[in-house]
């Protein structure tokens, strides 16, 4: 939720996450790196990239 607020202001083209793992969603709470926060994490991540193109 914070990261995305900074992706928004810096507004790039591409944006990497190198360890899915280390996210952690407030929607979900269980403790990051278990299944259910990387699967809510990459859904977060794909509805993001879909929202403003990036």
């Amino acid at each position: 939720q914070q990261i995305f607020k900074e992706i928004k202001k810096l507004r790039p083209g591409l944006v990497i996450v190198d360890s899915i793992q280390t996210l952690q969603s407030a929607f979900v709470e269980s403790s990051p790196g278990s299944v259910s926060q990387i699967r809510e994490c990459a859904a977060e991540w794909q509805r993001f990239a879909k929202e403003t193109g990036t």
